[in-house]
């Protein structure tokens, strides 16, 4: 058993024919986020539109950093939000809601299950495929057929891919599921922190478990089918 343990959560800067851009869904293609007038709130108790804002980093595990790239998941009542992309730039710990900028520099406050985040991460232990180690987006998650919808480096290829063929990067907000020995979890957000490998030396060893710190500081470790983005 191999176990790694994350020091750098941005694979971003280290792929630049990713750096900067987000994954439109409508249009199949990488765009541009814009980027608020005056910045982004970077500390404790700023201010957006008369909403408090609180920053995810190392605040508290299971919230979406600042900066991170979305799109609009699951609104009813407003369904013209639906696929809009964005960029985390705050969260209201109180009211428990994302603070997104949408492309068309409109400001929303959203729950949890209103966005997808969008998660730079490699495909893994899939030899006979040609992308095998390719860097690639992660989009969504196909609740039919159990995989993970990641977009290729092309930027407009779309496959899916099973979640233990995926490893998401160190500072990945996962939501918990199908858990049979601590089914309490099932639903709870926590922060990915590390990754455990399993193999016989003979083979590339396998992806096993997800280390995954929650907010009260308690680290569980999880199967790759077991998380959800």
């Amino acid at each position: 058993m191999v176990t790694i343990q994350f020091e750098n959560a941005s694979d971003e800067r280290e792929h630049g024919m990713f750096q900067g851009r987000i994954f439109d869904p409508r249009t199949n293609n990488f765009v541009i986020p814009s980027k608020p007038k005056g910045g982004v709130p970077s500390v404790l108790g700023e201010r957006v539109n008369g909403t408090t804002a609180f920053v995810g980093t190392d605040l508290t595990f299971g919230v979406n950093k600042n900066g991170t790239h979305v799109h609009v998941i699951g609104m009813v009542n407003e369904p013209a939000l639906n696929h809009m992309v964005g960029t985390v730039i705050g969260y209201d710990l109180v009211a428990c809601r994302y603070i997104v900028l949408l492309s068309n520099l409109v400001q929303i406050c959203v729950n949890l299950e209103n966005i997808q985040q969008h998660i730079f991460a490699t495909i893994y232990n899939l030899p006979s495929c040609p992308f095998n180690g390719s860097m690639v987006t992660v989009i969504g998650f196909d609740q039919n057929a159990l995989c993970c919808s990641v977009v290729l480096s092309d930027n407009t290829t779309t496959i899916n891919i099973k979640p233990e063929n995926v490893i998401f990067p160190p500072g990945t907000v996962v939501k918990l599921t199908s858990l049979i020995l601590s089914p309490e979890l099932n639903g709870v957000y926590g922060t990915i922190t590390g990754t455990t490998f399993t193999g016989n030396g003979t083979s590339q060893p396998s992806l096993d478990r997800y280390h995954v710190q929650l907010a009260n500081k308690r680290t569980v470790m999880v199967k790759p089918s077991s998380v959800r983005l």
